[in-house]
């Protein structure tokens, strides 16, 4: 079977890393698969060099926008018309729109796969989705209220659901040692991931725990907004902004708790690999479902409402002061490791 996948690039990301590992996956079992991508990069994730990268824009073309933008058109449908594929596979909405625009050049089955909630992007991006799904073959969705997304679109294609492979880094015997008094959040510094309302929560707890610390990981728009927010509620000797890391697992794997904040997910990597670490992890509820897919409330960690500062302050405070409640979320999370081992997820794949 020959496979083609198209994505933006294969720097970072989730989508990136399940392009990366689903390529490995279909090449290990004797498939041919290779990736467009719309401008030349390097990959931020093991890739076989068996797979073969089309960009559509390279490096050394210094183009106007303009001239660029008709380039990676004209490129992309000589792919299309060429291209001996069997099955394309698209990835995130504007190449997702890019591919349906101009399907009717290949008569290979065409699989998009949504990898965030759609009621997160503009109503324009919305409405182009809506009226070009139809042309596509199916609609690989991670959690059930995407999928409702979906399935609520008139003539709309088939759809799937298929959640994210735990990354193989994270499959690992459980950490049973000395726990660290943090609490660890991992994410882009942006208005959805809402770093804020962790801190806001956390300066609430602050006097009561006096010997925990928050340590926020990753980089973004929002963080000296974060910072000052931090200064402004007193709480800047507890509060540790760590940046990107490369070796996340490492760093956080004997915290007392994980906590993920976002307004909206798709099927949160950042939330799995602190389950898959064993951690007692805490999230909202989140748009896109993703959360309420891994995390089965009350005992293999909690739910709050999104944006919902008192019953995240509760939800942290009971969490700290019930240690032996928390390690047995953390054990029952634990479990995650075999509902999404990468074997069984890219077989669902396939």
């Amino acid at each position: 079977m020959n496979v083609s996948i198209f994505i933006g690039s294969l720097i970072g990301g989730g989508a990136e890393r399940v392009t990366c590992n689903l390529a490995n996956y279909l090449i290990r079992n004797g498939h041919n698969v290779n990736v467009i991508v719309m401008s030349q990069t390097s990959t931020s994730y093991p890739l076989s060099e068996k797979v073969q990268i089309f960009p559509l824009l390279y490096l050394n073309e210094n183009r106007s926008s303009f001239s660029r933008f008709f380039l990676r058109i004209k490129r992309f449908k000589t792919i299309l018309r060429q291209n001996d594929a069997d099955v394309y596979i698209v990835m995130l909405p504007i190449t997702i729109i890019l591919f349906l625009l101009y399907s009717n050049l290949t008569k290979a089955k065409v699989i998009i796969t949504e990898r965030n909630t759609p009621l997160s992007y503009s109503k324009l991006l919305q409405y182009a989705l809506r009226r070009l799904t139809p042309k596509a073959d199916l609609c690989i969705c991670q959690a059930k209220n995407i999928q409702e997304w979906y399935n609520s679109i008139p003539n709309g294609c088939k759809t799937k659901i298929i959640p994210n492979a735990i990354n193989p880094n994270f499959v690992k015997p459980l950490y049973t040692g000395e726990k660290r008094k943090t609490i660890v959040n991992v994410g882009r510094l942006n208005d959805q991931k809402n770093q804020k309302l962790l801190i806001q929560a956390f300066s609430k707890i602050a006097n009561e725990f006096s010997d925990y610390d928050l340590e926020i990981y990753g980089k973004g728009e929002l963080e000296n907004a974060l910072r000052n927010l931090v200064v402004s509620l007193n709480i800047e000797n507890r509060v540790h902004f760590r940046g990107y890391v490369e070796n996340i697992g490492e760093m956080i794997k004997d915290v007392s708790l994980f906590v993920l904040s976002s307004d909206y997910e798709g099927m949160p990597n950042a939330l799995i690999e602190a389950m898959a670490l064993g951690l007692p992890c805490i999230s909202t509820d989140c748009e896109g479902g993703g959360a309420k897919f891994l995390i089965e409330n009350n005992k293999n960690g909690i739910l709050v409402e999104k944006n919902n500062e008192r019953q995240l302050v509760n939800a942290i405070r009971f969490m700290l002061s019930n240690r032996e409640k928390a390690i047995n979320c953390g054990i029952e999370a634990y479990r995650i490791i075999e509902k999404l081992s990468p074997e069984r997820i890219y077989k669902m794949w396939y």
